[in-house]
């Protein structure tokens, strides 16, 4: 009986200190490839703040079982892994004075949401 509960415990264990993280944007999943263009890209962004990102990519003939080396498509992909670094956002000078003017809370409230994006509405 305690052999049954170790095997058991032991994957709980795994679950409990694995961790996934969601660090990667992509800008798009699908992309038309014009016919008079040599080349086509898109923005893959890794916006953790702290810690470098490994991504690799590949193409494929929409088989979702098949492995990247299975995969077959009639493009290359390069690079097909690709280090990317933190996106660090530096705010800009409005968005610094907006920051400094809520942290001494001169802000515009609104009464509720529907005010606020009345509000909101009415600036543009």
């Amino acid at each position: 009986m305690k052999y049954l509960r170790f095997v058991f415990l032991i994957p709980f264990i795994a679950l409990c200190l694995s961790s996934a993280r969601a660090d990667m944007v992509v800008e798009t999943t699908r992309v038309i490839y014009p016919e008079a263009k040599r080349e086509v890209s898109f923005k893959v962004s890794n916006v953790n703040k702290e810690r470098p990102a490994f991504v690799q990519m590949w193409l494929d003939d929409g088989n979702s079982s098949a492995s990247p080396e299975e995969a077959i498509a009639p493009f290359n992909l390069t690079p097909p892994i690709s280090r990317i670094k933190p996106e660090l956002m530096i705010p800009n000078a409005t968005t610094i004075q907006a920051m400094k003017d809520a942290r001494a809370g001169k802000v515009t409230k609104a009464a509720n949401l529907t005010a606020l994006f009345d509000d909101l509405n009415a600036e543009t």
